[in-house]
């Protein structure tokens, strides 16, 4: 659960992310921020969003074969992510490792759409934080999270 906590954290800082303008600087995030978590919602037509989601754990706990992930799927087609950005916090009682993944839609979008996000984890990992009993390959795949949202994008 603690990790989940920390996965909030992490979504509220990237909504908190101020774009800059540079040549040579990694893609920001456009327009406002599309949470997943908030389950079905409007949003205007035609007006550019993104989505922005984490996974956080602490790096102090054994080192688990396999890779974190996660997955956005748009009306059932995956879609590539604009940017995936490392972070790792550390302090005196904890090391911290965060990844989070944004996904721009600078045109935005018209009707209804259904958006499914996957967060993924080595099995080993959900098996350690108890969200599966068994795991014959430690590294393989384990979706941890799921959510859904329908939105329906409103002609102003």
């Amino acid at each position: 659960m603690k990790k989940f906590a920390l996965l909030i954290c992490a979504i509220m800082l990237l909504m908190s992310v101020n774009p800059v303008t540079a040549a040579n600087q990694p893609p920001q995030p456009v327009g406002d921020q599309i949470n997943l978590l908030d389950g079905d919602q409007t949003y205007p037509a035609d007006t550019a969003f993104f989505i922005a989601h984490a996974l956080i754990w602490d790096t102090s706990s054994p080192n688990h074969p396999g890779r974190l992930d996660f997955k956005l799927e748009v009306d059932n087609h995956f879609v590539n992510e604009d940017l995936v950005n490392h972070i790792l916090m550390r302090g005196d009682d904890y090391n911290t490792q965060i990844i989070a993944w944004l996904f721009n839609f600078p045109d935005g979008m018209q009707g209804e759409h259904t958006f499914e996000g996957h967060w993924i984890v080595p099995c080993a990992m959900a098996l350690e934080d108890g969200l599966t009993d068994e795991c014959s390959n430690p590294a393989a795949p384990f979706e941890a999270m799921y959510a859904k949202a329908v939105v329906t994008f409103i002609a102003p």
